[in-house]
């Protein structure tokens, strides 16, 4: 019911960047076990750390930054509860965040699917992955806050309804990682990868914060009908 709703599935829309995880895992271990790179198990283990670090980065900045915007947008408009509050829309999150991590996480895709293919000092394309770790988590964080506040009295099932989504895409991910690279190579495969991320992705933005207004009131009164 959750997914008939636009904002709703504009939001899973977005975690269309599940899939893109699970390509570049893959990417990851078949590029550096491959020449030039010649890594063995444990090295192609380690290249894992340069996304993992970029979580844990974002996860702890991208939050503190989501919140300001939040205030500052509050601030703009002057909205306020009669405590002096700041009160927050869901489309507030949706600013120069969204964008710079919407644009990001699929050029550094784009970034180490060219560098590897050319065999580039595995630096480079470890550099990639952290920008994308850091990135997609700003990505994944604003999503899901995002939803919780345009869902708040069914929160719970729309963050359901979100990873329900994302475990689908990321499955097919899995799937179709390994025999797309085989069949188009990797940076082919890591350029169609980051237009499809950054066209679906921003059309979500785009939708979400020209009809946000709009949605919440619809939001709102077909929640009282499930209710």
């Amino acid at each position: 019911m959750l997914l008939r709703l636009p904002p709703v599935f504009l939001t899973v829309l977005i975690a269309i960047a599940s899939c893109s995880v699970y390509i570049l895992n893959i990417a990851i271990e078949s590029g550096f076990a491959d020449s030039p790179y010649n890594f063995n198990q444990t090295t192609v283990g380690l290249a894992y750390m340069s996304t993992g670090i970029g979580y844990i980065l974002s996860s702890m900045a991208g939050g503190r930054w989501m919140d300001s915007i939040m205030a500052r947008e509050a601030r703009k408009v002057v909205r306020s509860d009669s405590h002096g509050k700041l009160i927050s829309l869901p489309e507030d999150h949706m600013k120069e965040n969204a964008w710079v991590a919407n644009t990001l996480y699929p050029l550094s895709s784009l970034w180490f699917g060219w560098t590897m293919y050319y065999g580039v000092q595995f630096m480079v394309p470890i550099s990639a992955l952290f920008v994308f770790g850091f990135t997609l988590m700003l990505h994944f964080t604003l999503g899901t806050t995002m939803l919780t506040e345009f869902v708040r009295k069914r929160s719970s099932a729309g963050v359901t309804v979100n990873n329900f989504v994302r475990n689908i895409l990321s499955c097919v991910g899995t799937i179709v990682a390994a025999p797309w690279m085989k069949g188009v190579g990797l940076r082919y495969m890591m350029t169609k990868l980051c237009i499809i991320c950054l066209l679906l992705g921003s059309l979500g933005i785009w939708l979400i914060t020209r009809n946000a207004q709009r949605w919440r009131g619809t939001l709102d009164k077909a929640l009282k009908e499930m209710d």
